[in-house]
């Protein structure tokens, strides 16, 4: 394999990198309401009924998302073949 052939490799691995933190961040965020809206309400009286004394920790939303290359060479770059998922 030649350097360009691997630089060519690498950032095609780095965007799909990058893709699949977007789309982990993005499902993360579509959870967090719920966690607040029903289960830690729910944490919250089940606490106060058992006398808990743990403290429940309060989750936030990611509003940072993954650097996108800012070349347009690099954004040219040939996709490689999907490396398929292991059961």
């Amino acid at each position: 394999m030649q350097l360009p052939d691997r630089v060519v490799a690498f950032l095609s691995y780095l965007t799909n990198h990058g893709k699949n933190m977007g789309k982990s961040i993005e499902i993360y965020n579509l959870a967090i309401p719920s966690l607040q809206s029903r289960l830690m309400p729910s944490l919250r009286r089940f606490k106060e009924l058992t006398s808990e004394s743990k403290e429940l920790p309060e989750e936030e939303p990611i509003d940072t998302l993954a650097r996108r290359p800012e070349t347009s060479e690099i954004r040219k770059t040939p996709r490689l073949p999907e490396v398929p998922e292991e059961d």
